[in-house]
């Protein structure tokens, strides 16, 4: 057994802290840490030196309950087994940056007071099935200078929960591969999610923000839906370009979807499930459509609240609501919802032939075909689009009541299909 005491700095230990000295450059330092920690279960350890390591392979790594007063750096290795950093201090910059993490890597409790990086990281394995115990964990920790996870690619579930974040955090061009949940996740600079890959389901839920955050999920793919609808995001949001997903797959028979009972943070009752999820996603589509709107987009905008009101005619499906219903399936029909002019002009065609056919169906016994052509025909069918004129005979005939009615219920489509012709025409001008 190694001789401890050429390691600890007795003239400055105390009861709560162990400082440590003449700790040796190779992988030797972290045995020699594992013995003293053996001994010193509770104390805190205190690193007074660099801990620098480059392109070096490990297997399990336990440092918990330390300070490091100095640069920490562990760039290109690689962690084969567990790997444990819990419930320490970082008082200098750490460098994570392209180091691969093969199962659970932990932060927890952690405090990291100036920059960290983690560029080009990987937590987990690719094209593997990752164990539910492997997990990157970052609950509870504290960042309070800038951190960056750019191109990193998370193969392992991370715990984002009650992680704080008190300058930047910076995600550009990462991709999460499991089910994510930022649940009591504070950001109070800027959090950048841009051009980040979501495979799964991601929630943010109960979030903790500043007047002056910026949170941006520009160029974003979110593959499996996203739902922002708690996440309490009163700050400047950028939501540019973004690409959502999946809302069919939430449904599909058989397929259990995170968003259900938020990531198992809820007890939801059987028969509220599918209400529920409707409910979380539309609000989330209602949130990204406000902020659209906010910004003077327009045509984003248009296009999340067209999902909204599909969704909202989903929610609507089984409960008493007929009126609602009703309402939300004509506006999809005539008009999607305010977007395709197109189908506003099919609709209104289509509801004057069937009108025209069921007026013509009222006079056909005394209609003479063989005195008209196909152009009196087309000539008459215009008579009934044109809602200015009630005096209609078709065909030099009067109508009768059952002609009378179909004409008036006909053209109540027809106004309405008018006024949705309209209305998808105005969908960039001014609301």
């Amino acid at each position: 057994m190694k001789n401890i005491t050429l390691y600890i700095d007795s003239t400055r230990s105390n009861k709560d802290t162990i400082f440590l000295r003449n700790l040796p450059d190779d992988g030797s330092l972290f045995e020699i840490i594992g013995i003293i920690r053996k001994i010193y279960k509770k104390k805190a350890l205190i690193i007074t030196r660099n801990v620098s390591f480059r392109g070096l392979t490990y297997a399990t790594m336990s440092l918990r309950n330390i300070i490091f007063n100095f640069p920490v750096s562990f760039t290109d290795c690689i962690f084969f087994d567990n790997v444990s950093f819990e419930n320490c201090i970082f008082k200098d910059k750490v460098d994570f940056s392209n180091s691969k993490f093969k199962k659970s890597a932990s932060f927890a409790h952690s405090i990291f007071e100036k920059e960290a990086d983690f560029t080009e990281a990987d937590f987990g394995t690719k094209d593997k099935k990752n164990n539910a115990s492997d997990v990157l964990q970052l609950g509870k920790a504290s960042f309070l200078s800038n951190v960056s996870f750019h191109y990193c690619n998370f193969y392992t579930k991370v715990s984002f929960e009650n992680t704080t974040f008190k300058a930047l955090v910076d995600f550009h061009l990462s991709t999460f591969y499991e089910p994510e949940q930022f649940y009591w996740t504070d950001f109070a600079n800027r959090a950048v999610f841009s051009n980040v890959t979501f495979k799964r389901e991601v929630q943010f839920l109960y979030n903790k923000v500043d007047k002056d955050t910026y949170i941006s999920f520009e160029s974003s793919a979110f593959e499996k839906c996203l739902d922002i609808s708690r996440a309490n995001f009163t700050c400047n949001v950028n939501f540019w370009n973004i690409s959502v997903k999946g809302e069919k797959e939430l449904f599909r028979r058989g397929y259990f979807s995170k968003y259900y009972d938020d990531f198992g943070t809820l007890e939801v009752r059987e028969g509220d499930k599918a209400l529920s999820v409707y409910q979380k996603i539309r609000e989330s589509y209602r949130i990204i459509k406000d902020n659209f709107y906010k910004n003077n987009d327009k045509i984003n905008g248009l296009a999340f609240y067209k999902r909204e009101m599909h969704l909202y005619q989903k929610e609507l499906g089984g409960s008493a609501r007929v009126k609602d219903s009703t309402v939300l399936f004509l506006n999809r029909i005539s008009n999607n919802f305010g977007t395709n002019w197109l189908k506003a002009v099919a609709f209104t065609l289509l509801s004057g032939i069937i009108t025209y056919g069921l007026v013509i169906l009222s006079l056909y016994e005394k209609i003479s075909w063989d005195s008209y052509g196909l152009k009196d025909i087309f000539k008459h069918f215009l008579e009934i689009l044109n809602i200015a004129e009630w005096e209609v005979h078709p065909f030099g005939l009067a109508l009768g009541v059952w002609g009378y009615l179909a004409l008036f219920i006909g053209r109540i489509f027809i106004i309405y299909g008018y006024y949705q012709t309209i209305q998808a025409f105005r969908k960039f001008g001014k609301s």
